[in-house]
């Protein structure tokens, strides 16, 4: 069971985010620690998804049996809704449609997420995957790992034109930018964290430079499609353990009755409509959908995030494990310390009574 936020008192009245422009906020305050969460996580991994029963995975949970026990359901606002935890640290945000403009193109998001979704060539097994069933999911940008000597980009064969058709659109650019500024406002440490990586990597792989958003932090994204787009239960261990991965939910369905993300650890249900976005560390907290429920309803997703290995090639000199580990004292030294600095990378996140002023 879960209990009431007990820090809610402390955000009665009007509060601001303490940045150029001083936009309202309402908080969302949680007795939760996510500290306990990042020290299940490496340096460079998550936690790993505890072992649960197939059918519990991949339910289709229902709001009103989660709030029966003890869930929060936290309300989609015309706001941005900080989530701040028992320790005073901002540990995610949702945040709605910042502009018509914006709001224009989540319109033309969906509409193109539909035509490139028609396009793909695609097998029955590709609606099946860890995260989810019944849709399809495009992950592409910059990856690393699986016996691999350096980073490359995603290389999608016969659907590369469709995935260049979803990168190239200012649309989707413009999601990718908003997404990217929620980590730069809400998680500064994390953002200039990987802005130093990239900057790194490229210069030692200009190959890489065109990132799949010119105005994005986010080396990778994940495109979900199908028409019905919602997950079952699980954790992204692969993705730097205390970075954001930041989620765009798209479509036309009601989201009232469906489409909220379930924060499992934390205990709450985020309404989360057409164009708002949701930032979370989805390497350390389950996390999953309630799906749609309306007929006709249609929903697809957009997200961006930061693989841990490609964190862990620029921490070794931009080298693999296997490399470093013929290079000499010094190099080796250097990752200790870097390990060091990330195992206590819950401090990266923003202290709430610094970021959250009352507004005057």
């Amino acid at each position: 069971m879960f209990s009431a936020p007990s820090r809610a008192a402390q955000y009665s009245g009007q509060w601001v985010l303490n940045a150029q422009g001083y936009p309202t906020v309402l908080p969302v305050s949680i007795p939760f620690c996510v500290s306990s969460l990042a020290e299940m996580a490496t340096a460079y991994s998550g936690r790993k998804m505890p072992p649960m029963p197939y059918d519990e995975k991949r339910k289709r949970y229902k709001i009103k049996d989660l709030q029966s026990e003890g869930f929060l359901l936290v309300s989609a606002e015309s706001v941005d809704r900080p989530i701040v935890d028992g320790d005073g640290r901002i540990i995610g945000v949702v945040r709605p449609p910042p502009s018509q403009e914006y709001r224009a193109d989540v319109d033309e998001a969906k509409k193109l997420m539909a035509e490139v979704g028609g396009k793909l060539v695609v097998g029955d097994d590709d609606y099946s995957h860890p995260r989810g069933s019944g849709y399809i999911s495009i992950n592409t940008g910059i990856s690393h790992g699986q016996g691999t000597q350096k980073p490359a980009r995603s290389n999608h064969g016969a659907n590369s034109a469709a995935v260049a058709q979803l990168l190239e659109s200012k649309s989707m650019q413009h999601l990718a930018r908003y997404q990217s500024d929620s980590l730069r406002l809400y998680y500064p440490k994390c953002y200039q964290l990987y802005k130093d990586a990239l900057d790194i990597l490229m210069a030692k792989h200009p190959e890489l430079a065109s990132r799949n958003f010119a105005d994005s932090i986010f080396p990778k994204s994940a495109f979900n499609l199908g028409g019905n787009a919602w997950s079952h239960k699980h954790v992204d261990s692969k993705n730097f353990p205390f970075g954001w991965c930041c989620i765009t939910s798209l479509g036309d369905f009601s989201h009232v009755t469906g489409g909220h993300l379930i924060l499992w650890d934390l205990g709450l249900i985020l309404e989360l409509p057409a164009g708002y976005s949701a930032s979370i560390l989805s390497a350390l907290i389950i996390h999953s959908n309630i799906p749609t429920s309306e007929e006709g309803d249609i929903r697809y997703s957009f997200v961006q995030y930061f693989p841990g290995e490609i964190m862990r090639y620029v921490d070794n000199g931009c080298l693999t494990d296997r490399g470093f580990r013929k290079k000499g004292k010094k190099l080796q030294e250097r990752q200790v310390a870097a390990r060091q600095r990330h195992r206590r990378g819950y401090d990266y996140l923003a202290d709430a009574d610094t970021l959250i002023i009352r507004k005057k």
